[in-house]
């Protein structure tokens, strides 16, 4: 893919990231995902065939962070007090949901679900 390409795929993908977090999958529409994106419907068409799809990637972008997270916090030596090691976990996990808005998003669009 090329570069240009690639990065309106990210831009994208990060709007609706934020609008799905925010507003929740029937809230969000392509036009205001472009529209943060600044850039068109046809391009984000490019990339994402449709809001499901979108969905899709935004969840499974933020369920891959969550892992990664955990991952990383697995790889720690663990504390010789256990509730350090739980206040560790919770720090970690309440600044993910905090500060990334695909995990943010995945939370959102499970408890919100789109609707047949």
């Amino acid at each position: 893919m090329q570069e240009r390409a690639a990065r309106t795929r990210r831009t994208v993908l990060a709007a609706a990231a934020v609008e799905f977090a925010e507003r929740g999958y029937d809230g969000v529409s392509l036009q205001r995902v472009a529209r943060r994106a600044a850039t068109s419907v046809g391009a984000l068409t490019f990339h994402f065939r449709n809001k499901t799809a979108l969905a899709d990637e935004v969840r499974t972008t933020g369920r891959a962070r969550f892992r990664r997270c955990l991952e990383e916090l697995e790889e720690r030596a663990p504390a010789a007090d256990p509730l350090r090691d739980l206040r560790t976990l919770i720090g970690a996990l309440a600044r993910l949901a905090h500060e990334d808005p695909f995990v943010r998003a995945v939370r959102r669009l499970e408890a919100d679900p789109p609707e047949d």
